[in-house]
């Protein structure tokens, strides 16, 4: 190849820009994904059943804490800015930061789940907004020691 024919580059170019806005569209994705409704519904239910007992969930450290303590909109902030800088970082890599991001999604989504959070999610902290103060406590309490 010589310096007159740089249109022979041009497929190598192509297939690493597809693969750097291929990272980026699942990385923003993924948080668009994580904000759907129905995580915001259930979310919603924990946060109000949890209020009544002056307490809320942390998605960040996947527990359950005083209410005082969390910043939500911080804690909100935090994930979609984390993930969205990863993806950023892996677009980089094209191709294979494609493949490590959706590495990287299928262990967020299946493996690194904390068992606090399937608990929780699972309860009827998540299904029914209409639990009483003491109905909550108990099912905390209940959570807190498994």
């Amino acid at each position: 190849m010589s310096a007159s024919e740089p249109w022979l580059l041009l497929p190598e170019f192509i297939a690493l820009f597809v693969g750097m806005f291929a990272c980026w569209g699942l990385s923003l994705s993924y948080v668009l994904w994580n904000r759907r409704p129905s995580r915001r519904q259930q979310l919603r239910a924990i946060h109000e059943n949890l209020n009544k007992v002056h307490l809320a969930w942390s998605n960040n450290e996947a527990t359950i804490k005083a209410a005082s303590e969390i910043d939500f909109r911080k804690e909100n902030y935090r994930e979609q800015k984390w993930f969205l800088l990863a993806g950023t970082v892996l677009s980089v890599a094209s191709w294979l930061g494609f493949i490590l991001l959706i590495v990287l999604i299928m262990s967020l989504e299946f493996l690194a789940k904390p068992r606090m959070e399937r608990a929780v999610f699972d309860s009827d902290l998540a299904r029914d907004k209409s639990l009483s103060p003491e109905a909550v406590q108990i099912l905390v309490n209940r959570l807190l020691q498994k």
